[in-house]
C-alpha cells in the first residue's frame, strides 16, 4: 500500500519559534498530538488526619499516589519531606487530570511511613469568571488602607483589620513601612494571627519579595485559585504582633469557575508558542504522544527544543527529551533554591515522576534542571544530546519538514529536513536530519509499568564519491541520560521500556544509544564483514562474471537468470542490534540497493524509484558514491 506524505514550508528567514510551529503542525497532521487534559492539580490548600509522628530522621516520598478521592481524578501524585517523624512538606509532583476544584484525595499510611491516612483538598488549574483586583498599602507595623470586597479597607496602628476577597481575586499589597526588618508574606490558612512567618508557611502562589527586610515600597500579590477559600494573614519573621491583618476568602460559585485545558489533538501540550515561554530564550514544545491510552504508562511526553551543537539557542540542531508525566502549569511564581513553600508545586513546565525512574536520579519536582524553557544546565538529559536531527541552519533558504506516514501501520511516522531552494550536487547537500518517534506495542513489555521513551535517527554515516554507501539507525532508547562522553551517558530513566536492552554498569554509566548500519552490496570494493549487507545477485555485474569480464565469453559459468535478485528489501527491522526484536518497520518503507549507469547522478529526496508500473518510490534519504556509475543504497517509502 501507498503510504501518505504531506510538507510543511516555512519560508526565509525562518526562526526557531518558526521551526517550533513547523513541527506543532506537522505532528499534528500525523496524528500524534495526544489530545486535551483539563482538571490538572497544581497544588493543595489544606491536609487533614489523625496522624501520629512515626519515624525518625529525614524522610522523603517523592512520587507518592492516592488511594482514593472524593471526585473522579487520577494520576496526581505527591512529594511528601517528613522530619523526625512530622509532615514537614507537601507538594505536588504529577498533577493528573479531571480533578475538582476542593476534591480531597486520600494518601494511604503506609505510602508515607504514617499511623493514620492523611486527606488532602487539592486545587485544579483554573480561572473565575467575575474575578475583581484590589490593592492595600501598608504604611505601619499592620497599618492597612485600600479595598476589598466590602468597600474600604482602613486600620489604626495596633489594631487587627480583616481583608476579604474571593477565590480567583487578586489583591496586593504595597509595603510602604520602612522603620524596621520586615519579611512580607501571606501566610496560612491554618496558622495563628501571631506566627512567624517562614518559607513553610507562607502561600505557596503568591509573588513575593521575601528577602529585602526593611526596603521601602516592596510589593506581593496573590489570586487564590478555587479550592483556596479560608483565613489567611499578612504576617512578618517575628512574633512581636498579634493583630496582623486577617484575608478572608470566601469561595467563588461553582458555575464561575473555568478550568484550564492543557494540549489538544492539533496543538503541543505544551510550547514557548503561548504564554510563558512567547519571550523564550529556549523555544520548545512539547507532544502528549500518546501510544496506549488504556494503560498507566502508555502515554510519552516528548520535548523538542532547537539549539546549536553547544546547546545555546540556535537553529541547527534539535534537541529532543521524553518522559512519562509532564508538568504543564506555573502558578508557583517566587521560585528560588530555598523556597520550600508547602502546598504548592515547586518548579513548573517541567518533568515529573519518580527520580531514577521517570526522570534521571538527581531530579524531582523541586530541581529546576527539567524546567522549561530549559537553559544550557539541562541540555545533558537529552535523549541524543551528542547527534540529533539537524535542520542545516540555512536560514535564507526554505526548509522543509517532509512527513512520510504509513499505510500499513499508521503509528509509523518518518520525518525528514529538506531545503528545496538550497543548491546541491548530492542527497546530502540539502537533506538533513531524518528520524521517527518509537510509538508501538508488543508483548516483550507492560505499558502499565513501563513507558515507550525512544526514537530512532536515519543517518549517512559518509558522503561524497569515493567512499562506501551506508545507511545507519542510530537508536536512542532512554527518555533522557546524562551526558558523559560521545556514546556514554548515566543515570537514564530505567522506566523506559527499551532500557532494557542497554547495558548499565555498576557505576551507572549506560550506552546513550545503539547504532547498526546497512552497507549497499553494489560497491565493487565492499569488504566490511561487520556490516549488515544487502543480498544481492545480478548475472550481468562484472563481479560474477569469470575473472570480472564486462561481457559473457565462451568458457564462462553463469548462474541462472533465476537466480537474480536486486529486489526491494522489505521487512527492515527497527534495531537489528537489539533481540528479541520489538518492531519491525512496516513493508511500505523499504531500502533499495542500486547500481545506476549514469556517472555522477545528483539523486534527491523526492526522486522516485520505478521497480513496476503499480509499484513506485520515492526517496527519503540515502548514501551512494559518485564515480563513472552512481551506486549506493536509499530508503524509500512507497508513494504508489
Amino acid at each position: 500500500m501507498a503510504i501518505t506524505k504531506n510538507t510543511f514550508s516555512i519560508s526565509p528567514t525562518w526562526t526557531s519559534t518558526d521551526l517550533i510551529t513547523q513541527m506543532q503542525d506537522a505532528f499534528s497532521w500525523a496524528g500524534q498530538h495526544g489530545g486535551t487534559d483539563s482538571g490538572q492539580v497544581v497544588g493543595l490548600s489544606t491536609f487533614t488526619s489523625g496522624i501520629v509522628a512515626q519515624g525518625s530522621g529525614d524522610e522523603y516520598f517523592y512520587d507518592v499516589k492516592q488511594s482514593s478521592t472524593s471526585g473522579v481524578g487520577t494520576d496526581a501524585s505527591f512529594y511528601f519531606y517528613k522530619n523526625a517523624g512530622s509532615i514537614a512538606r507537601i507538594q505536588v509532583n504529577s498533577c493528573g487530570a479531571g480533578y475538582t476544584s476542593g476534591e480531597v484525595v486520600t494518601i494511604p499510611a503506609a505510602e508515607i511511613n504514617a499511623s493514620a491516612d492523611i486527606d488532602i483538598n487539592v486545587c485544579i488549574a483554573a480561572t473565575v469568571t467575575g474575578a475583581v483586583s484590589y490593592a492595600c498599602t501598608l504604611t505601619d507595623v499592620y497599618v492597612v488602607a485600600g479595598a476589598d470586597r466590602n468597600g474600604a479597607v482602613q486600620s489604626s496602628s495596633g489594631v487587627s483589620t480583616t481583608i476579604t476577597i474571593k477565590e480567583g481575586d487578586t489583591i496586593e499589597f504595597t509595603h510602604n513601612a520602612n522603620n524596621y526588618s520586615y519579611y512580607f508574606n501571606i501566610c496560612g490558612p491554618g496558622i495563628s494571627s501571631s506566627a512567624s512567618a517562614s518559607r513553610y508557611n507562607r502561600v505557596w502562589n503568591g509573588e513575593f519579595q521575601h528577602d529585602q527586610p526593611g526596603t521601602y515600597s516592596i510589593k506581593c500579590s496573590w489570586t487564590p485559585l478555587p479550592g483556596q477559600a479560608g483565613e489567611y494573614y499578612i504576617r512578618d519573621d517575628s512574633t512581636s504582633y498579634n493583630y496582623a491583618p486577617k484575608i478572608v476568602v470566601e469561595p467563588c460559585t461553582y458555575s464561575d469557575i473555568n478550568v484550564i485545558s492543557t494540549g489538544s489533538s492539533t496543538t503541543f501540550y505544551d510550547s514557548s508558542l503561548v504564554g510563558v515561554g512567547t519571550t523564550a530564550t529556549y523555544p520548545y514544545g512539547v507532544m502528549k504522544h500518546v501510544i496506549d491510552g488504556t494503560k498507566n504508562y502508555g502515554t510519552t511526553y516528548r520535548a523538542v527544543s532547537p539549539r546549536n551543537s553547544s546547546g545555546n539557542a540556535g537553529l541547527t540542531d534539535i534537541y529532543m527529551w521524553a518522559g512519562p508525566r509532564y508538568f504543564p502549569h506555573e502558578y508557583q511564581k517566587t521560585v528560588d533554591p530555598y523556597h520550600f513553600s508547602n502546598g504548592g508545586h515547586h518548579f513548573g513546565n517541567r518533568y515529573a515522576g519518580m527520580k531514577n525512574l521517570d526522570t534521571p536520579y538527581d531530579v524531582t519536582h523541586d530541581s529546576g534542571i527539567l524546567q522549561l524553557p530549559w537553559s544550557t544546565s539541562a541540555d545533558t538529559y537529552c535523549q541524543n544530546d551528542r547527534y540529533r536531527p539537524n535542520t542545516g541552519g540555512n536560514t535564507g533558504y526554505q526548509l522543509d519538514l517532509n512527513v512520510y506516514r504509513s499505510s500499513l501501520d499508521p503509528n509509523f511516522v518518518v520525518y525528514s529536513y529538506k531545503a528545496p531552494t538550497l543548491s546541491s550536487t548530492h542527497l546530502n547537500s540539502n537533506s538533513f536530519g531524518t528520524w521517527f518517534f518509537h510509538d508501538y506495542t508488543t508483548s516483550l513489555w507492560d505499558l502499565d509499568e513501563q513507558f515507550l521513551g525512544g526514537m530512532t535517527q536515519i543517518e549517512i554515516p559518509y558522503t561524497g564519491s569515493t567512499t562506501t554507501p551506508q545507511i545507519m539507525f542510530r537508536t536512542y532508547a532512554h527518555g533522557m541520560i546524562q551526558e558523559y562522553s560521545t556514546s556514554t551517558g548515566r543515570s537514564p530513566t530505567k522506566r523506559a521500556a527499551e532500557f532494557g536492552y542497554m547495558p548499565l554498569d555498576d557505576s551507572g554509566y549506560a550506552s546513550k544509544y545503539k547504532t547498526w548500519t546497512v552497507e549497499s552490496n553494489t560497491y565493487p570494493q565492499q569488504t566490511n564483514i561487520t556490516e549488515t549487507s544487502i543480498y544481492y545477485r545480478n548475472r550481468n555485474d562484472a563481479r560474477l562474471k569469470s575473472n570480472n569480464r564486462t561481457s559473457q565469453t565462451t568458457g564462462d559459468v553463469l548462474m541462472p537468470s533465476s537466480t537474480d535478485f536486486n529486489a526491494v528489501i522489505k521487512g527492515i527491522p527497527m534495531q537489528a542490534k537489539w533481540l528479541p526484536m520489538p518492531y519491525f518497520i512496516p513493508d511500505d518503507f523499504v531500502f533499495i540497493d542500486f547500481n545506476y549507469g549514469t556517472p555522477n547522478a545528483n539523486i534527491q529526496q523526492g526522486d522516485t524509484v520505478q521497480v513496476s508500473g503499480s509499484e513506485i518510490y520515492t526517496v527519503i534519504t540515502g548514501s551512494y558514491n559518485q564515480t563513472s556509475r552512481t551506486r549506493g543504497i536509499v530508503f524509500c517509502a512507497r508513494t504508489t
